[in-house]
């Protein structure tokens, strides 16, 4: 039986979850597995932030107490912030589906219901796995003040330049600065050239493909 127009929102609300997978064979993916699906969405969680931006607390320096003493030394001490604070903005993204209760589902009972609104709740959830996807081995943002402004991504964490300006393949070292376009501001406002243990590691290749870079 067919349910009523009025029923529903209600019935999808409330059965969506519970019911199995329906019985169709996914070929939409273009790639076979999802490293931001299987190894970062559940693991990388993070607390909760009631903040504008994404903050972290960075150690950076020592008190640098120690010293070798002879027979009644005069201890001395100092004392320095050994603390910084790390912040990014917030990067949003979005994916959706919709029906409409005019179309030819809708009136072939709760099973047929269900199981197509179940195909396009997996649908959803693979548009968004692909996008993030995308997005994590991506550049990156290009600015402070890209708007909208895109999630971070591995590329813009791991840089190889030394400059700040340009992609320059920096020689072997931890000579790894801001990505390009944040030279002023920092990775994720932590100057490099302030803080050298910042830098990530770099080593100059001349040519990264699916053969090389897959070599142990």
């Amino acid at each position: 039986m067919a349910l009523g127009i009025e029923q529903l929102d209600d019935f999808v609300a409330s059965y969506l979850q519970k019911y199995p997978m329906g019985k169709w064979q996914d070929i939409s993916s273009p790639l076979q597995e999802y490293m931001f699906a299987s190894r970062l969405f559940d693991s990388a969680n993070k607390r909760e932030m009631s903040t504008s931006q994404c903050k972290w607390k960075l150690k950076v320096d020592n008190n640098n107490n120690f010293q070798v003493v002879g027979l009644y030394h005069r201890d001395s001490s100092s004392r320095v912030n050994v603390l910084t604070e790390g912040s990014l903005k917030w990067g949003m993204t979005t994916t959706n589906y919709h029906y409409d209760i005019d179309e030819e589902t809708f009136a072939q009972g709760a099973d047929a219901i269900v199981d197509y609104m179940n195909l396009q709740e997996q649908s959803l959830m693979q548009d968004f796995f692909a996008g993030i996807e995308d997005l994590m081995f991506g550049a990156g943002p290009s600015s402070p003040t890209q708007s909208p402004f895109p999630p971070v991504s591995l590329l813009w964490w791991i840089t190889a330049t030394d400059d700040s300006t340009t992609e320059n393949n920096s020689e072997e070292g931890f000579d790894g600065y801001e990505p390009l376009g944040w030279g002023s501001t920092g990775v994720g406002g932590i100057s490099c050239t302030t803080y050298a243990q910042w830098r990530n590691r770099t080593f100059p290749y001349t040519t990264v493909d699916r053969t090389t870079s897959s070599r142990r």
